[in-house]
């Protein structure tokens, strides 16, 4: 069945909605915390013939209320729809945070649940809600007896005895250990753009690659250098050597990712396409020559087609 998405807390206010369990966060990275609230919900409604429903937010929350501290991206929207699909998530309200958002106060929202028919609500251990945040898990176990619902608390996960959150992933692509922000993810992070012309150079030394511009981009930026990955074409996936950096070889550009695309050839300028980040093999090197760089391209594909066979 077609997930249902609603845009808008007037759209919310004016569908006719049945019993739903709904999973409550900012789920800005849908990693492994965040699946296990939504997973919660789901076992919660699928027990009861209810509807799986998720609210969140089109935009990060700190984009009205501190827009310099907005962290960088690890999801965009299309994936972020595509992966609670996945979940087969029933209705999807999915709203921008705005300042009548901000300044609603935590009886206000609740009971906007409440008139849409939630019967159950799945949050993490350090969920907070309402103006100012005042809203914690303790008063929305408190107010469940109000507002005829039952609140399910997920206890914050764990990888290697740190938690796992959308901060730590972030950290982690910045430092280059995506292996790391993957186990956290359950999934490869990946990045979306539309190929641009490069400088050529990659064909004259036998490497062709795919560009993305990634210059004035809020993604989280993964470390400078050479990746294992994969790249995603209209459903079509081909492994590939990536690197991501700004040539300083050949004096420091603007940041880019340059994917070469193995067992493939087609013209891909103007399209879209999706990179995956399997695993960090090496740091971006200034070279003297052209021909070290070569010889260092060389190695570095041998490397990955090895860790893909």
């Amino acid at each position: 069945m077609k997930m249902q998405i609603i845009s808008s807390i007037d759209q919310l206010k004016h569908t006719k909605l049945g019993y739903s369990a709904c999973a409550l966060g900012t789920f800005d990275g849908i990693h492994l915390g965040h699946q296990d609230v939504i997973g919660a919900a789901k076992k919660f409604a699928r027990a009861r013939g209810y509807q799986l429903m998720v609210f969140t937010f089109s935009n990060h929350p700190m984009s009205k209320i501190m827009p310099e501290l907005v962290p960088e991206r690890i999801i965009d929207r299309p994936t972020k729809i595509k992966l609670l699909q996945a979940l087969n998530v029933d209705i999807l309200v999915n709203i921008p945070f705005n300042q009548a958002f901000a300044q609603m106060s935590g009886d206000e929202f609740l009971k906007m649940l409440h008139d849409a028919n939630v019967k159950a609500v799945a949050v993490g251990e350090n969920y907070t809600y309402g103006a100012g945040g005042l809203g914690n898990v303790q008063s929305l176990q408190a107010a469940g007896k109000t507002y005829d619902f039952t609140v399910l608390v997920s206890k914050l996960l764990t990888l290697k005895r740190e938690v796992i959150s959308s901060t730590h992933i972030r950290k982690a692509i910045n430092k280059g250990n995506v292996a790391k922000a993957n186990a956290m993810l359950g999934r490869d992070y990946s990045i979306a753009g539309v190929v641009v012309a490069g400088d050529q150079r990659g064909r004259t030394m036998d490497y062709p690659t795919a560009n993305i511009n990634l210059t004035d981009t809020n993604i989280a930026m993964p470390a400078f250098g050479v990746y294992a990955g994969k790249v995603e074409i209209d459903d079509e996936v081909y492994a590939a050597m990536i690197n991501i950096g700004n040539n300083p070889t050949f004096g420091v550009g603007q940041t880019h990712l340059e994917a070469h695309l193995f067992d493939y050839k087609g013209n891909l300028y103007g399209r879209e396409i999706r990179v995956y980040l399997h695993e960090f093999i090496r740091p971006e090197i200034k070279f003297a020559s052209l021909e070290e760089l070569k010889t260092q391209i060389d190695k570095d594909c041998a490397l990955i087609k090895r860790r893909f066979r």
